[in-house]
């Protein structure tokens, strides 16, 4: 038997394992939010998933797709911080980016939105 298959197998290690995640993924979430409510950045609440989506309509110049490229491209340039434009998640409309706060440690996501915040403000 494979170490994976071992590891899927123990039903106890494999629930302890899920709860851990799941705390994890709950605390980043909520430190995500708060960070996003200090700097003043609205999101869509999330409800489940590792990123949420900011929206960032009201700073763009325009509701156009070309103004949500321009808004990436000027907060990457001055913050370093990457966020995925709405244009290549298939959002509706211009001017919501995904914000993704599990694939970092949690003090760099908030660090990352209160750059963004400084930014924006």
């Amino acid at each position: 038997m494979s170490g994976l298959v071992t590891l899927l197998a123990d039903e106890a290690w494999l629930a302890a394992y899920v709860a851990e995640n799941r705390a994890r993924l709950a605390a980043a979430y909520a430190a995500t939010t708060r960070a996003l409510t200090a700097a003043g950045i609205p999101f869509v609440p999330a409800e489940a998933g590792f990123f949420c989506l900011v929206d960032l309509r009201r700073f763009l110049g325009a509701p156009t797709w070309a103004e949500e490229d321009a808004l990436w491209r000027r907060m990457l340039a001055r913050t370093n911080v990457n966020l995925t434009p709405g244009s290549a998640c298939r959002a509706p409309e211009p001017g919501f980016f995904r914000l993704c706060f599990a694939a970092v440690p949690t003090e760099q996501a908030t660090e990352a939105i209160a750059r963004i915040g400084a930014m924006l403000a």
